[in-house]
């Protein structure tokens, strides 16, 4: 018989720290912390390679031990890999899909039951995985999120997520709000006469309004 051994529960502060710290690990320009005896002496010893990546060893002058700056540990692929999988399948796509779609871009071959792990340890956060079947029903994987990049004088990123929008607005305490989908999906059109108006009648280089359509 197969075996349906069910995922393990774990806590809600392990779910904390690998979803959410990784968006906080200090960039290597920063003075590293000794997380054994917080001193900031500390100097860069090489680097601990496994698999599928190099991490920035580091020994403290103060208690002499070797550690990282990965808050997230025991993880053998990188955390933008576990978290992009998840994303893709919230999008919409199968595990499947998503680990051939991954094998494209990082050249990892990554099992869809992995990624069903994956999604198991990280649903307590990613809340979105039981709208997830209504949102598949109303748009394709590719056309869930309307994102485009704008570039008037510098970067602006623009994100609409639709299913979310959509879902939001069947409900009765957010009706009245559906002339916000109007404004939201014409954004594209309305960013050149409004949005970048008051800030093109500034002196200033001249550089044209570029709009590209992102993923």
């Amino acid at each position: 018989m197969p075996n349906k051994s069910k995922p393990k529960n774990l806590k809600p502060s392990h779910h904390f720290s690998l979803f959410w710290q990784y968006q906080n690990q200090p960039p290597d320009t920063q003075a590293a912390c000794c997380p054994y005896c917080q001193s900031r002496e500390v100097v860069k010893r090489g680097q601990r390679k496994n698999k599928y990546q190099s991490v920035q060893l580091y020994q403290c002058k103060h208690c002499q031990k070797a550690f990282t700056k990965q808050l997230i540990k025991n993880k053998h692929y990188p955390l933008k890999v576990i978290l992009e999988a998840v994303s893709l399948y919230n999008l919409g796509y199968s595990q499947a899909k998503a680990s051939q779609l991954l094998k494209e871009k990082y050249g990892l071959a990554i099992k869809p039951s992995t990624i069903s792990n994956w999604k198991e340890e990280l649903k307590p956060l990613c809340r979105y995985d039981r709208l997830r079947s209504k949102a598949a029903r109303l748009y394709p994987p590719p056309k869930t999120i309307q994102s485009y990049i704008f570039r008037h004088q510098q970067v602006y990123y623009y994100r609409c997520h639709q299913a979310k929008l959509d879902l939001l607005l069947q409900t009765k305490e957010f009706a009245k709000f559906k002339p916000l989908k109007t404004w939201l999906q014409t954004v594209k059109k309305t960013a050149r006469t409004t949005c970048f108006k008051l800030a093109s009648a500034h002196p200033g280089p001249k550089r044209p309004l570029i709009l590209t359509r992102s993923r």
